[in-house]
């Protein structure tokens, strides 16, 4: 327990020193990764957690994304307002959707929530012909788009953005840890297979509810993430929310780990630091193509093509993901740590010797 408490600790002042020892780009960079643990935590919940294989998960982060946007520039709403309204948006979609959970699975699953994708796209495409711009949010008086100073401390916007995103990060993982330890988390664990649906609704567990409320605390999350993309990007493209998205957040619960918190961190964090090597690293490596050249790969293909190669090998070497490699090293540590030398563990020595 002691050593949990200082772990807590030590990650809790790791996050409020980062951004003011890091270059303004990986404070952007930080900014994101909470964005993308929001998000994350709302896959890993319905993939992850209740088996439910959706690849729609970029249509509910655009949905977030828009209504927030809307909100905000359109109908005056203040921020607090708009993320409230965007997420309520996005899980009432996720609710209107779970029937079909109930009655499809597995890849028939799969393929409709893609088609919530391509439905959700042809709208936008027609809706929102052009990008949506999106100006800085103010809550009870504080402008996050503005340069302040606090104890001799430079605020600047990528770093106000940060400690907002990163709040609503802890606090939607400790919300969704303590769901997947709750009651609903373990009736969602047996959602999926038939065979074991069957024995818990024989038990009580209503199958149609608990899949509900899987989709609808996904859709949730989702919608929080997009609604606090939309003012920390400032422009809104529809194109931005395709099946590569969801395919993004799919390669990071497997890599991180499946229904775990700790997953969709460990997954965020590696995936979003994956993507930052693979732009350093382009210019030297002979197959990925310079921007706007031919022959050659894209940075975007290639990130692509590193989180298939990954998802590979994770799932035959290690399907649990980093979060199951992390927990066997910290085993390890534990069983070689020294423990107290007692006189019982002293061998005895011959008389003779």
């Amino acid at each position: 327990m002691k050593a949990r408490l200082l772990v807590g600790v030590f990650g809790m002042v790791v996050l409020i020193v980062y951004p003011f020892v890091v270059s303004p780009t990986l404070v952007r960079t930080g900014v994101l990764t909470a964005i993308t643990i929001i998000a994350a935590l709302g896959m890993n919940v319905v993939t992850g957690l209740a088996h439910q294989f959706s690849v729609g998960h970029a249509a509910f982060v655009g949905i977030g994304a828009y209504m927030a946007a809307y909100g905000i520039m359109d109908w005056g709403l203040p921020f607090p307002v708009a993320v409230v309204m965007a997420t309520v948006a996005a899980g009432l979609v996720g609710l209107v959707f779970s029937p079909v959970a109930f009655k499809l699975r597995h890849l028939g699953l799969a393929l409709t929530t893609l088609g919530l994708v391509y439905v959700f796209q042809h709208v936008l495409k027609n809706v929102a012909v052009r990008p949506k711009s999106v100006s800085d949010v103010t809550v009870f008086g504080f402008d996050f788009g503005s340069q302040t100073e606090v104890a001799g401390l430079t605020l600047t916007r990528n770093i106000n953005y940060y400690f907002l995103c990163v709040a609503l990060a802890v606090i939607c993982g400790v919300l969704t840890h303590n769901v997947l330890r709750s009651r609903t988390g373990r009736a969602m664990s047996v959602m999926g297979e038939l065979s074991a649906e069957s024995v818990a609704g024989h038990v009580g567990i209503g199958i149609r509810s608990t899949k509900a409320q899987a989709f609808v605390m996904s859709s949730v999350l989702a919608g929080l993430a997009g609604a606090l993309l939309a003012p920390f990007t400032r422009v809104l493209q529809w194109q931005s929310f395709g099946l590569s998205l969801s395919v993004q957040y799919l390669a990071i619960i497997i890599i991180g780990g499946l229904g775990t918190v700790a997953g969709a961190v460990l997954g965020s964090l590696f995936v979003t630091a994956l993507q930052d090597v693979i732009r350093v690293v382009a210019p030297s490596l002979p197959f990925v193509a310079d921007s706007g050249a031919s022959g050659g790969l894209t940075i975007a293909q290639t990130v692509t093509l590193a989180y298939g190669l990954l998802i590979v090998l994770l799932l035959v070497f290690q399907p649990g993901g980093l979060e199951a490699l992390l927990r066997q090293a910290l085993a390890r540590i534990r069983r070689g740590s020294p423990g107290p030398r007692t006189a019982a563990a002293v061998p005895a020595q011959s008389v003779d010797q």
